[in-house]
Parts: structure tokens; C-alpha cells; sequence
């Protein structure tokens, strides 16, 4: 698919297929556009490549909202970063909006280890390094609420109901 000088830490396909999605510890994400395959020789079309914000050791979880067009990546830190994956005309992304899930919440002394968007892509749920689950409303603009319900970090997330965004897991 493509070479480099740096691990691989996650990777994952889009729930429709349509893209993959790949994170390296140098700081990479690259999103490949899959559903091209029909019309290129290589099934593997590099879509936009992200030079990460913020790196703390790797990029960690990445999301993608097909309706807003986001690629949302975590990289160990209170502040996940968005990137609007259809505004390049090249195949580099520079342009990233920051997600701060610390601001007034446990002084920003905690990483985000995994999320999820929701099915309509309005809301964002982390998990972190301070055994607490974060629900980010992405339509405000501010966190909706935090649960400490663990006794060490959380490394998973998801939404129960893929048509409902008010029951999740971790």
C-alpha cells in the first residue's frame, strides 16, 4: 500500500467501505479513498495525507463523519483535532480545528485514548486516561457532559444504537 519509516498504530475502514483510514507514530494519518478503485488501477488512492497537532507518542483513534466531510484524530492530549477531508486540492491537509474536551475540566490533565462519532455526526464520545468518557456536541461547540466510571484509563468507545446518540459504552 505504501512505505515509510514509522509504526503503524491504527487503522481502519470506513463503516460503508468507502475509506481506509491509517495512523503512524511520525505524526502521519492518511486517508485512502477505496470506492476509487473502480476507476484507477491502484484500489489504494491516497486521498488526503494530515501532518497531526499536538502529537503526545502516536495518534491514537481516529473517526470520520461521511456528512461532514471530518476526519476527527486523538493523539494523547485533552484536544482532538478535526480536518475537513474534502477542502484540498493536493493531497496534504492543513487546515485543523481544534475539539477541547479539558477546558474547565480536570485542569486538561488527561489524554483521549478512544472516540466515536455518532451516527449523524453531531456528537463526538472519547474516552481518556482519567477513567472518565467525555460527550462532545459538535453542533454547540461544548462538551455535553463527562461520566467517571472506570478505575483506569478508557480505551474503547461506541454508541449502542447506531440510530441514537444518548446510549453508549466503554
Amino acid at each position: 500500500v505504501a512505505s515509510g519509516n514509522s509504526r503503524g498504530y491504527i487503522g481502519h475502514f470506513a463503516a460503508d467501505g468507502e475509506f481506509f483510514v491509517a495512523g503512524f507514530q511520525n505524526q502521519v494519518i492518511r486517508l485512502y479513498d477505496m470506492a476509487s478503485q473502480a476507476r484507477h488501477s491502484d484500489p489504494w488512492k491516497l486521498k488526503v495525507a494530515v501532518s497531526a497537532k499536538s502529537l503526545n507518542w502516536t495518534i491514537t483513534d481516529t473517526c470520520l463523519c461521511k456528512r461532514r466531510r471530518l476526519l476527527v484524530y486523538s493523539t494523547i492530549s485533552p484536544v482532538l483535532h478535526a480536518v475537513k477531508f474534502d477542502e484540498y486540492d493536493d493531497e496534504t491537509a492543513t487546515r485543523h480545528t481544534p475539539i477541547d474536551f479539558g477546558e474547565g475540566h480536570s485542569n486538561g490533565a488527561f489524554g483521549l485514548w478512544a472516540m466515536e462519532l455518532s451516527h449523524d455526526g453531531n456528537f463526538l464520545l472519547a474516552g481518556s486516561s482519567d477513567n472518565a468518557v467525555y460527550l462532545y456536541d459538535l453542533e454547540d461547540g461544548r462538551l455535553a457532559t463527562s461520566a467517571v466510571s472506570h478505575s483506569e484509563d478508557v480505551n474503547s468507545v461506541c454508541f449502542l444504537d447506531s440510530r441514537a446518540s444518548d446510549v453508549f459504552i466503554s
